[in-house]
């Protein structure tokens, strides 16, 4: 997926060897955007969940919790909603060690099966770490290297 940084609260960018990040700070709310399509194979009776890699700048024990804010808009469809249908959060506990990679898999960063509506639908999603959230204390950047959304197939 194609992260767009937000214009007033913007990860910063770093290069990890020989791959690209977004970095999500500890003292920010920093926020990127992308967009997907709904899969035409997929079971709209299932919820999609993100997934990420990344890498914590730090070695350090604690919590980090990222968010995700997200519109589906079908073909003709307002492109440009006032307001996103719904925000998911999800704690993750990364490791102690820096720049080890992780995945995270957890289950509360969904597009709801009901808001899916059918296939060939975009999906816009705000991504964001909320690092003003009580129970983000884990000091330095989550450095994310890439996401995807995982769904269940439609049965033939």
């Amino acid at each position: 997926e194609i992260l767009v940084a937000d214009s007033t609260a913007p990860p910063s960018s770093s290069i990890m060897g020989n791959t690209p990040t977004a970095d999500f700070a500890d003292d920010a709310d920093d926020i990127a955007y992308f967009t997907l399509r709904v899969p035409d194979d997929v079971d709209t009776s299932q919820p999609m969940t993100l997934k990420l890699n990344y890498v914590m700048s730090t070695g350090h024990t604690g919590s980090v919790v990222m968010a995700m804010a997200y519109e589906v808009v079908a073909d003709d469809g307002d492109a440009t909603p006032a307001a996103f249908t719904a925000t998911k959060s999800d704690t993750i506990d990364p490791p102690d060690t820096a720049e080890l990679l992780d995945v995270f898999s957890g289950t509360n960063l969904t597009i709801t099966a009901g808001d899916l509506g059918g296939a060939g639908r975009n999906v816009t999603c705000k991504f964001y770490r909320d690092a003003d959230h009580a129970s983000d204390t884990h000091t330095g950047l989550l450095k994310l290297l890439n996401l995807w959304l995982i769904y269940t197939r439609a049965s033939s």
